[in-house]
């Protein structure tokens, strides 16, 4: 599935029962935002290490590529201002949005205690849209030096 068929799926959940939708698809919306970015992320990272579908990928090692990204590590990744000053704006953008996501996404899951309202579930689309347009906009240098930094273990 790509990202957008992910936001689809965020909009129907937004516009359920009349425009009013409950607790559980707001929180399922959120969610799904924050996969869409996720998957976004994971693809990314398996094209830049084993190639596109048109490149004569191998299927099998470009899944183990998509599979093996970690949220809490990329999440870490993202959260060092310092290496992630190197990159442009655009990966910045990624990386703040792919961050702000998850957290929004742990609260949406996890917190029975918190009621959850139409506008915010809608920021989190939007940011969700702001950081795949990023990402899509980010040269190819940087999307692959993102993919090497939001894998692999940094060695000095």
């Amino acid at each position: 599935m790509r990202p957008d068929d992910y936001l689809a799926i965020v909009d129907a959940l937004m516009s359920a029962h009349n425009g009013r939708p409950g607790q559980a698809e707001l929180r399922k919306a959120i969610s799904i935002a924050y996969y869409a970015v996720f998957y976004a992320l994971c693809q990314n990272i398996a094209d830049c290490f084993v190639g596109t579908l048109g490149d004569g990928r191998s299927e099998w090692a470009w899944r183990q590529a998509y599979r093996a990204v970690d949220h809490g590590f990329a999440r870490r990744q993202c959260q060092n201002q310092q290496v992630m000053a190197r990159f442009s704006p655009e990966i910045q953008s990624f990386a703040n949005n792919f961050v702000w996501l998850q957290e929004q996404r742990h609260v949406a899951d996890y917190d029975p205690g918190i009621s959850i309202d139409l506008d915010h579930t809608q920021s989190c689309r939007n940011e969700a849209v702001l950081a795949l347009a990023a990402l899509a906009e980010a040269s190819p240098k940087d999307r692959y030096e993102f993919a090497v930094w939001a894998t692999l273990r940094h060695r000095p």
